[in-house]
């Protein structure tokens, strides 16, 4: 029989079967190189307390990150809310005030005003010379922040 040698592999030439790779019994350096690999294989998979510790606080802290960014996001939709119910109240009500004015202006009756006025309040009509007269600078409204001057 003859024995050629290929890299690492032995091949027997001839009837019998081959054998690509010897049994690991007879070869103690490969049974050992073995053991060694499935050591750093399960150790590759274990994680240390450091590891297992650093991962758990990663993760209650962006927890807390989020549980908090979602209660800030619904007290801005409250106060959004709150805010549009309060300008469709604000809305409502100066209609209302308006609507009242309007029947207020109504009712006023400038004749009433002055029966009213001199009959039973005593009043009297201001003569020519009991008037003050002024030009406004502003054709808008005036401010009067002080008693007119007598002349």
């Amino acid at each position: 029989m003859e024995r050629r040698t290929y890299r690492r592999d032995q091949y027997i030439m001839g009837n019998t079967a081959r054998q690509l790779e010897p049994a690991i019994q007879d070869r103690p350096q490969i049974r050992n190189q073995r053991v060694s690999e499935r050591k750093k294989m399960k150790n590759a998979h274990a994680f240390s307390a450091k590891s297992v510790l650093f991962v758990t606080i990663v993760t209650a802290l962006c927890g807390g990150v989020i549980m908090a960014y979602l209660f800030l996001h619904s007290s801005i939709s409250e106060t959004r809310n709150n805010i549009a119910k309060i300008k469709t109240d604000i809305s409502t009500i100066q209609s209302q005030n308006d609507a009242l004015k309007y029947s207020i202006n109504t009712y006023v009756d400038s004749e009433n005003v002055y029966k009213v006025a001199t009959k039973k309040l005593g009043m009297r009509q201001a003569k020519g010379n009991q008037l003050s007269i002024y030009k406004s600078s502003d054709k808008g409204y005036t401010v009067q922040y002080g008693d007119i001057p007598t002349k």
